[in-house]
Formats: C-alpha cells, structure tokens, sequence
C-alpha cells in the first residue's frame, strides 16, 4: 500500500513549488529514521509504521529531503511531475 501527500507550496527564486511524498507501507520496516530525522513530519505509529503528518511547516522541508536517503528500504520518495 502507497500512499501519497503533498508538503504545502514553498518559494524559491520566487517559483512557488510542491513536493509530493509517497510512502510505501509495503516496504516500511518500521525502522523509524525518518521519524528521527523530520520528527515533526514523520512520526511512528503504535504498530511501529512511519505517519505522516500533513501540513508541515515550510521549514521541515530539508528534513524531509534528508530523510528519503535515510531510509534504508527506501519506502519514501518524492514523485515527479505527472506521477501518481
């Protein structure tokens, strides 16, 4: 199971941008990095899975881009333009 959310718009060299994030529970190990990374955007669940809090503050972002690389089964990632 993915499932996908979108941080809110941030400016950038006056370029309003999102960033949508995919979670794939599938592959989640429950391994808790991203929530040790991002605490207030990723945070672990009593089943020991990662949640994703919505609506972070614009100034989680670099640790949401910090925290794909960290995890080790890559569950999350930001999708491309155009992909669902």
């Amino acid at each position: 199971m993915q499932l996908t959310y979108t941080l809110p718009p941030y400016r950038n060299q006056e370029k309003v941008q999102r960033m949508p994030i995919t979670i794939d529970y599938d592959r989640c190990g429950g391994h808790g990095l991203c929530a040790l990374t991002a605490p207030e955007v990723f945070q672990m669940d009593d089943q020991g899975f990662t949640r994703y809090v919505a609506e972070p503050a614009d100034s989680e972002r670099d640790n949401v881009i910090q925290a794909i690389p960290d995890c080790p089964v890559q569950a999350i990632r930001v999708l491309s333009e155009g992909q669902a």
